[in-house]
């Protein structure tokens, strides 16, 4: 049976339960971990009035899959080709859209592996660098991108798959 949000909003009612307001929005993230020997590969943000550096991803478009929008993403931003691994972190954060609403996003990171060696061809509209870098090596993150990288790291160290483990 497909109930639709006015639908939701009646059963709610009947059962008691307070509906979600009308204004609260949503959404997906889906980030991913690529790794060259020891070295992560993080982006630069093009923004004037800060560098913050992050992880390729972005937002997962409505009916797309998870890995299709992780590599589509990685496309957009670096023009380059990945194969999306395990899933190694979770959460749950919120920002502001364009008009200061609060919007909820649920960030996915996931490990990769790209067959190819080449470097990244950034999209000047969302990057304006990037950098191969080393576990514990200091870099300004964006939000919580510290804590993720961290645990890309860690999870490649013991990863039973060969394309996610350290290389000599």
């Amino acid at each position: 049976m497909r109930v639709d949000a006015a639908q939701a909003r009646r059963l709610a009612r009947l059962r008691g339960a307070k509906p979600h307001p009308k204004n609260l929005r949503t959404g997906v993230y889906v980030g991913g971990a690529l790794f060259r020997g020891e070295r992560l590969l993080v982006l630069r943000r093009t923004d004037r009035r800060r560098a913050r550096w992050d992880l390729p991803g972005g937002s997962v478009e409505r009916g797309e899959r998870l890995d299709v929008a992780l590599r589509r993403e990685f496309r957009e931003e670096t023009g380059l080709s990945i194969r999306v691994g395990p899933l190694f972190d979770a959460s749950l954060f919120s920002i502001q859209d364009g008009s200061g609403r609060a919007v909820s996003v649920l960030g996915l990171e996931y490990l990769c592996s790209s067959a190819s060696n080449a470097e990244p061809r950034l999209s000047p509209a969302e990057h304006d660098g990037y950098a191969w870098i080393r576990r514990g090596e200091r870099v300004a993150f964006a939000g919580g991108f510290a804590r993720i990288a961290s645990a890309a790291f860690a999870l490649r160290a013991r990863s039973p798959d060969p394309r996610h483990r350290p290389t000599a």
